[in-house]
Parts: structure tokens; C-alpha cells; sequence
């Protein structure tokens, strides 16, 4: 079990200035070698599909893993609450196994790489912006670029921001000209009749 604490800096439609927001998430990060998080689940879906695990919410409990098809190259939305950690698996045919891929998080949140060994607590620093230009996350990153392992999964750590709302994940192999696109949405919990229909933990049916 890790515990990552983030002070969040976030341009999703903010002046340049930093935002000093606590996130305080809790995610288990499971080492499986190359293949990275473990997921024991069977996909109903082809490649390319991805496993989505909600980290248990406390030591008793157990985590909850959630498949998203990718019908043209765009995977079904999943939701998750604002501020929250997921371990993602992605699926791609074996064919594609050992290809680097391009990770961004255009819309905020952090990308993390798999680790079977993560600090219990990592608090990075965001130095202030200067002249509208802010330093990269010293934890954590908006882009990452990570190798398919060689039974073609892809695995990473997506931590959402406390805003509300859609977050897209472009997942680019390198030399490719169109990318597989992660899409999660932070619902809203003051309004959640503006939440969109999306996977979660409790509607897992695609």
C-alpha cells in the first residue's frame, strides 16, 4: 500500500499561477516484472482493451479491476472520484510487444510508472511559475514513455487532479501517426446529474 500526497499544479484553464491544492491518494502499486500490475480478472474484450483497478479502500477489503473495450482507438470512459489513483493495464495484441509508447496527461493528473517497491509517502515540489512557464512535477509526470512488455501489456499509475471532469491519456507508440486514447472522467459529487454514463467500480458493464 503507498501513499502518494501530491501538491497539485494544474493549467486546466487556470492563469499562470500555482495552484496549491493537497491530493492525498492511496493506490497499491503491484511489481509483476515487466507486465507491472497484476490483474486476475478475464477481459470479455480483445486487444486493445485496458484494466482499470480501484486500489481497496482499506486492508480488509480487495481492489476492483474494470475492463474498457477500444472501439476506434478511443476506450470506453471510466470514472473515478477527483484526486483518486488507478493502476491501469493496457492490452495490446503480443505483436506489438517491445515497442516503446508515448504516455501524456494533456488535461492534468500525473502518470506513474509501475514500481513493486514505491515510497510510503513522496510529496514533490512545485516551485512557483515563473513568467507564465512552471517546472515539470518532481514525482509523478504529465508525459511518460514506457517499453510493452513482452505479453503486451502496458502498465502505469494514473492519478487524477481534484478538478472534476474528463481526462484524456493519448497512448502513442513511438514512430506511430495516431495514438489509443485513455479516457477517465473525475464525477462531480455536488452534481451528479452532470456526470456523464461512464465504467466505475459499481457499473462495470461496458
Amino acid at each position: 500500500m503507498s501513499e502518494i500526497r501530491l501538491n497539485r499544479w494544474s493549467n486546466r484553464g487556470a492563469p499562470a499561477a500555482v495552484f496549491l491544492l493537497l491530493v492525498t491518494v492511496t493506490a497499491t502499486v503491484f511489481g509483476q516484472g515487466g507486465g507491472g500490475v497484476l490483474v486476475t480478472p478475464t477481459s470479455p474484450y480483445s486487444p486493445p482493451y485496458a484494466a482499470i483497478t480501484y486500489p481497496a479502500a482499506d486492508p480488509t477489503s480487495q481492489s476492483t479491476t474494470v475492463f474498457t473495450p477500444c472501439p476506434a482507438k478511443m476506450f470506453a470512459l471510466v470514472g473515478l472520484q477527483p484526486g483518486q489513483a488507478v493502476n491501469v493495464v493496457v492490452q495490446y495484441p503480443t505483436s506489438q510487444a517491445l515497442q516503446i509508447v508515448n504516455l501524456t496527461a494533456p488535461d492534468g493528473g500525473v502518470i506513474l510508472p509501475p514500481s513493486a517497491d514505491t515510497p510510503t509517502i513522496v510529496t514533490p515540489v512545485f516551485p512557483p511559475c515563473a513568467d507564465g512557464q512552471c517546472p515539470p512535477a518532481t514525482v509523478g509526470s504529465r508525459s511518460l514513455s514506457l517499453v510493452i512488455a513482452a505479453d503486451g501489456t502496458l502498465s502505469f499509475t494514473f492519478v487524477a487532479t481534484n478538478e472534476p471532469g474528463r481526462y484524456q491519456v493519448p497512448l502513442r507508440i513511438a514512430g506511430a501517426t495516431q495514438a489509443l486514447v485513455l479516457q477517465f472522467y473525475a464525477l462531480d459529487p455536488q452534481n451528479p446529474q452532470q456526470n456523464p454514463g461512464c465504467i466505475t467500480a459499481s457499473t462495470p458493464d461496458y
